[in-house]
Parts: structure tokens; sequence; C-alpha cells
């Protein structure tokens, strides 16, 4: 905890005093005993550390105000508070909100977009748990897995291209009511420093991301285009399931992040990139016995994060973060499975998928 000097010159005749036995006591424990090796070999820390004990049992004997006493110690001496580096295993408890959107699109025999469906994350609680390991050459192993807390709702969308009268306007539009079934997220990322300072540093990173999420919709209302008109049907569904949905993406990447320390505050910053990402999703539409299923690669990845700590004791400490992701819409095959049989049509699905999720952390170093 950092000291406020108050007027020290008031001190000056105390101090020197002070300073005069603290000198003369060092200088005795070279010359005349055996620990005067450690002394005179120890970091400067410990060595200061001895200074401020001899101040303050001096300053006891002489009866010396204690504005004299903080005068005397450097407001740069302060508690060794939380840090990872200390540490040989962390763990965190996080809890955190997530938003986003999936969407699952099919395109036609020549590209034309033939059906979107939006699938929605709104306030979805999750929870986790996350570990970091020291490595040799100050390189840190990080594992984190999370799950969604309760069914979060929202709203879907489902829109159509099927007029031949106006191709580029949607034909059919339902909007329904949503529950999320699944979500789960998994990060694996090994950081090794390249650049490192005594308040700052910059590191490469290798990792693997995992995300899984899932919906199921019900009732809702719809807006469909007749053979001989233009939304002309006006309805609403009933309340039953309609359309269950899950997806699954994963990604390998390549990034760097960055550290700033200010006081007792750490910043970090982190960006990741790849081009190798996969994904598969599974659509059933429960009402027509109909199942697609549609697989992807070379997905582009994308993810930024933001993240402040504060120690709250040597082994405590608290964190906030704030992570963006985003698998960029890409195309791939889709298989539709109905009572006739299974059909495969190459290059005619599509998937995107962005969220981002804002959390804190309790974070114990053992």
């Amino acid at each position: 905890m950092e000291t406020t000097h108050r007027n020290p010159t008031q001190f000056q005749p105390h101090l020197s005093k002070i300073k005069k036995c603290h000198n003369a006591f060092l200088s005795c424990l070279r010359e005349c005993s055996p620990v005067g090796f450690l002394f005179s070999n120890t970091p400067m820390m410990p060595r200061r550390i001895t200074g401020v004990a001899l101040f303050l049992i001096l300053a006891g004997t002489l009866n010396l105000p204690c504005q004299a006493v903080a005068a005397a110690v450097s407001p740069t001496q302060r508690v060794e508070w939380f840090s990872s580096s200390h540490h040989s295993l962390s763990m965190s408890l996080n809890a955190g909100i997530v938003n986003g959107e999936s969407h699952e699109i099919v395109y036609g025999d020549v590209g034309e977009k033939v059906s979107e469906l939006i699938w929605r994350l709104e306030n979805v609680p999750v929870v986790g748990l996350s570990a970091s390991i020291p490595l040799p050459y100050e390189a840190t192993l990080s594992l984190s897995a999370w799950s969604r807390v309760g069914r979060a709702s929202s709203l879907g969308d489902d829109y159509d291209w099927l007029s031949e009268q106006h191709p580029t306007d949607w034909s059919d539009y339902s909007v329904s009511p949503t529950v999320l079934t699944d979500g789960e997220m998994a990060d694996v990322q090994l950081r090794i420093p390249f650049f490192k300072q005594e308040t700052w540093g910059m590191s490469g990173l290798v990792g693997f991301r995992y995300d899984h999420w899932g919906w199921e919709d019900h009732g809702g209302t719809f807006i469909y285009s007749s053979p001989e008109g233009f939304r002309d049907q006006h309805g609403n569904f009933e309340n039953i399931p309609g359309i269950a949905f899950e997806q699954w993406m994963y990604a390998p990447y390549l990034g760097f992040c960055a550290h700033l320390k200010v006081r007792d505050l750490t910043l970090t910053g982190s960006f990741a990139k790849s081009n190798w990402a996969w994904a598969k999703d599974e659509d059933h539409h429960l009402l027509r016995g109909m199942v697609s299923q549609e697989t992807f690669d070379n997905i582009r990845y994308q993810m930024v994060a933001l993240g402040l700590s504060y120690p709250l004791t040597t082994h405590l400490a608290l964190s906030s973060n704030l992570r963006i992701l985003k698998y960029s819409r890409t195309t791939g095959d889709i298989s539709v499975a109905i009572a006739e049989g299974t059909f495969r049509f190459p290059d005619q699905a599509g998937l995107q998928h962005s969220s981002w999720m804002g959390s804190v952390s309790l974070v114990y170093g053992f």
C-alpha cells in the first residue's frame, strides 16, 4: 500500500540518525559476523526490507512520529500481489453472458439464395472453468470450457426466395420463439512470449477453438406467397416444435497477445485468425419428417479478446473479459434425407456464425 509524504524536511534530523544507525549496523554485520556474506550478496529487495524493519525498530525506540518513518520508506515498496508467473498452476471460476447469431443457408443450382434461417443467442448465461499451466521457456498452456445455464429463449427468422416474379425479394417469412437446447465452448491455447519487459510484453498464440450450439423453435407467425400472389397469406403456426437445429464449429488458429501492467492492473489484448476452420450442422424439420446435414471446410475464423485483471491477494485475482469471434460465411455440401431416400447437393449449403461474450472470473493461484 502506497504512503503519502507529509513535509519530509521537518523530520530530517531524525532521519539522519536512523540512516547512520542503519549503515553502521550493516557495516558491522559485513565485517564482524558470519552472516555478513549474506548481506553483501543478497538481492536489493531483501536488503531494503531489512532496512525498513530497522527503521521501524529504531523509530519505536526513539519515539519518532509515524510520518518520519513513512518519509524514510520508499513509496515504491508494495505488497507482492498475485502474478501467474509466481504460481505452478492457476484456476478460474468464470461466469458470463453470450450474444450472437448463426445463419443456416440453402443455395440453388446456380448459386442463388433459396432459404436462410437465423438462430439467435440473446443474453445466454454461461459458466466455465479455466486452468493455466506454466511451461518451460516461460510458455503457458491455458484450457477453458464453458456451458450454458438453463434454456435461454429468443426469436428465430426463416426467409425463402421462391417467387419467379420477385426473385430478389423474399417470398415467404416466418418468425418463431426458440429455446436454446445446447451450448458449449472450449479453448486450448499455448502462449509463447517473444518480447518481455517489466511492465509489458508480447506473445505468440497457437490454439484450438470449439463451439457447439443448438436450438428448437415452436409456434410463431408466417407470411407466405400463394402460387398466384406475393406475400398474400398470413397465419399462425400451431404451438408445437417445428425445427430443431444444431451447429458444431472447430478452429485451429494462430495469433498474438500483448499485456500491459499499470500499477496493480494488468491489461491484455489478443487477436487470432485461421483459414482452416471446419463445421457441420444438422436440421430436423419435425413436421415434414426431413433431416438435412451440412459440412463445411476452410472456414475463415477470427477472434479478438480484451481483458482486465486486478489482484486481491497473493493467491487471488479478479478479472473481466470481452471476447468477440466470427466464423465467416462459407459454402459446403448438404445431404437431405426424406421418405423417398437421401439426396446430396454439393456446394449448396451455407453457414455463418458470430458471437461475443462478456465475463468475470475469480482466479486462484496454487
